[in-house]
Formats: structure tokens, sequence, C-alpha cells
């Protein structure tokens, strides 16, 4: 925060300096007054300087955590290593649950365990001297402002008044620096998180920081059944990704073909996508767009399959794996094969004998002018106003392909792509969450608390 809101302060001296003896006797003290109408501008600045960027890079760091941890965790069931898969598994039950993780390890503990703990540790110790640097910086612009006042009080021997401003001094500096490392840190006197209102419809859709847009889509069985789910109506644009991994640091190799920040975000994992989502959610919340129990995620392969209107036509008690493939016939266009024009961005014949095509067969009778991506709502929006459920790029969802925990489930088929069965609404791709390339990106949702 800039020394602009604290320019020119000793001026109250002089207009407070007009109050009787008697009356500044009787009443609170012109400098109390003063801290108190201050106090909302120091806040402001710790949680824009300070807490906001600390929570946010921990969040991150705990996501990034958890993510390693269920990866080594389908790693150990599959080499059939009990003992690791087991301590995994606590772990992540112990981080997922609030508790912090472990500042020292057992030494029963697996070595893989206490390498992912060491690697935790060493991040979260960079976040707080990067948190202390933040505070020292923010608290020391304010309190140059704070003494010199203090020293006026001093030389006119308003000497109590002197002494309530060293006291705040001291209150703020203690405040600013000294917070538990393990924890993230939020501004003094915080206002608790409220509910906020979310109203949506195809017709108005929320639009959320980023620009965004979501609409509801209903969700009549499976394990979300009732909930308010909206949908994303577009994939997560290279405008939206791009903000995150300048502001997260997160790395993200570009595209080797022309895209604009309207084409879809590609080379993104699983990993990335998940991260993408909680940076989403904080950033939201923080804004007031959503409420404290709001929480933009990746869809569950059940509502994909809502948002593509064939969820009452599996079981939505199976595995992705168990239900790939098996309501024939039926496309996110509808049930034409091949599909009419402008059903979506698929391999069609404009990409015969072109480098885009790779090792993937050009759908016979179909064409679209891109080689590659399109930019996103290209092509006609489903009854819902969901653009690009078909081709483009396959989607991310939240969950693994089957109780193996093989990868994690890709919907919706892609540019890449012209064969039959690859783009029928009810296959299931699936890659490891560290997987990334050209043809996967992702849309998000968001899960509004209530019903």
């Amino acid at each position: 925060m800039s020394t602009k809101l604290f320019r020119g302060a000793p001026v109250w001296l002089a207009v407070f300096a007009t109050v009787s003896p008697l009356i500044a006797a009787e009443l609170v003290s012109p400098t109390a007054k003063w801290i108190t109408e201050q106090e909302p501008q120091w806040q402001a600045t710790f949680q824009t300087e300070v807490s906001g960027p600390f929570q946010k890079a921990f969040s991150s760091l705990k996501k990034d955590y958890l993510t390693a941890l269920e990866t080594r965790f389908a790693a150990a069931t599959r080499g059939a290593q009990l003992t690791d898969a087991v301590a995994f598994r606590t772990e992540r039950e112990r981080v997922e649950s609030g508790a912090d993780v472990p500042v020292e390890d057992e030494n029963t503990d697996p070595a893989a365990l206490k390498s992912l703990r060491a690697a935790y540790r060493q991040k979260l110790a960079a976040l707080e001297a990067q948190r202390q640097a933040n505070a020292k910086a923010a608290f020391g612009r304010i309190d140059t402002v704070l003494a010199q006042n203090q020293a006026l009080l001093t030389q006119r021997q308003r000497l109590e008044e002197a002494l309530e401003l060293k006291a705040k001094r001291e209150q703020l500096q203690t405040a600013w620096s000294q917070a538990p490392a393990d924890q993230p840190v939020a501004a003094p006197a915080s206002t608790p998180a409220k509910a906020v209102a979310i109203v949506a419809t195809k017709e108005r859709p929320f639009v959320n920081s980023l620009e965004m847009q979501f609409v509801p889509v209903p969700i009549t069985s499976g394990p979300t059944k009732g909930q308010r789910i909206l949908f994303s109506v577009w994939e997560t644009r290279v405008q939206d990704y791009e903000i995150f991994a300048k502001e997260s640091g997160r790395d993200w190799p570009k595209a080797t073909f022309t895209q604009t920040a309207a084409h879809p975000a590609i080379n993104v994992t699983w990993e990335d996508a998940a991260a993408f989502c909680a940076w989403l959610t904080e950033r939201d919340r923080a804004s007031g767009k959503i409420g404290a129990k709001d929480t933009f995620r990746l869809p569950l392969d059940h509502e994909w399959s809502a948002a593509v209107e064939i969820a009452d036509r599996e079981e939505a008690t199976k595995t992705p794996a168990l239900k790939d493939q098996k309501v024939i016939n039926v496309f996110p266009w509808g049930n034409r094969w091949p599909p009419l024009a402008q059903a979506g961005n698929f391999s069609g014949e404009e990409t015969a004998g072109s480098e885009a095509s790779g090792s993937q067969k050009a759908l016979t009778g179909y064409h679209d002018e891109f080689l590659q991506t399109a930019p996103v709502g290209s092509f006609a929006a489903n009854r819902f106003g969901l653009y690009d459920l078909s081709g483009n790029v396959w989607e991310w969802c939240e969950d693994w392909i089957d109780a193996q925990q093989q990868g994690h489930v890709l919907r919706g088929g892609s540019w890449h792509d012209g064969v039959r069965d690859r783009l029928l609404a009810s296959r299931r791709g699936f890659d490891p969450p560290t997987s990334r390339n050209a043809w996967n990106g992702f849309r998000c949702v968001l899960a509004v608390a209530g019903k």
C-alpha cells in the first residue's frame, strides 16, 4: 500500500491541538480516534501484501503435496508395496482433515514419505521467509509515518497520546511479524467470509473474476445428486490459465502451433488443472465473487455425463472404465454419423496429409477449418449452453478411471481425433496426472454450497 494513505498525517495534530485539555481528557483521545480510523486501511494492506499472497501460495503448496501423495499411493498400490501404500494413504487423510504435516519424521516412516515431507518443509520455509519479508516491507512504510507522529506528539508534550501510538506500533509489528510458520496467516480482526447469492441461467450466466461464464447443469443422480453445479460454458482459455501461471509461477510449456488468448489452454496436466481450480477458488472467494463454501473444481465423470445428456443411461456407481463406450450410437451432437457440418473441431478431411493428423485417421466426410485447436465457442452450444463438449480438446475430470488408479478420466475427444469410437459421448480416455500434451485441456465447474 502506498504511503499516500498517510501523506500529510501530521496535519491531524494541528487540528486536534484546538481541542481543549479538559474536553480531550473527557473524550477518547484524538490519537486513539485517528488510530481507529486508520485500522481498516492497515488491515487492507496486510491482506493485500502479506496474508493474501501467503494464503494463495500455502493453499497451492498443500494441493501439490496432496497430489504428490495420491501419485505415490497409486504407484505403491500398483507395485504391491503395502507399507508405503498405507503410509501415503494415512498421510493424505491426515492433511485432508486439516492436520499439519509433521515437523519431524518417525524412524518407522517410509523413506519415500520422508522425502516428500522434506521437500514440503523446504518449500514452506521459503514461503514463510517471503511472508516475513513482505510483512517487514509493508509495516516499515506505515511505521515510518507513525514514528513521525509519535515524535511530534512527544515534542508537544502530549505524552499519553505518544504512548498510545507507541503501543499501537508495537502491537502492529508483533501481529504482522509473528505467525505460525505452518498455517496461513489471517489479517488482524478480519471479517468472517459470508455466503454469496450466485444466480445463473443459460441466458444470464454467472461471470467470475476472469470473465469465465458458468451455467447450471441439473444433476439428478450420482454422488452429487441435487447439488447446484455450474459448468463453464467454455474450456479454460489461454487468457484464463495465463494469469494463473504467472501468479503461481507454475511451469507451462507453450504450444508448438499458433494459439490466441481465446483458444483452449493445452499442455496442462491433471495436477495443473486441479491447482488452477484451487487458485481460482481462493481468488474469487477473496474478491467476494463466490461464498466461503463455494468451490471451483474439475467435473466428476458423472457430472460430465449429465452435461452431455447421457447420465440417465449409465449406472452412476460404476467406475468410469466400466462405463466406457457403453452408450452406443450417441454423440455429443446427436445420433448422426458422420456428423453434420460444424458439429465440432475434429481431425477431418482438412487434416488429411498434414502434420496435424499425426498418427490419427482423418474423418472422411467431415471438414472444419481448424488444423489444430479452435477458439472456444467456435461451434454450436448444446441445450444447456455448453460449447465444445465434442472435439477441440479432451477434458480432464476429477475421477480416476478405475479402482487401480491407472490415470484420471478424460472426456470429449479432441482436434486430434477422427475415429468414431473416440467421439462417442460415453467414451472415456485416461492419462496419468502428470501427463501433458497438445490435445488435453480442461473445463471448470462451480459447486455452489446448498441446494
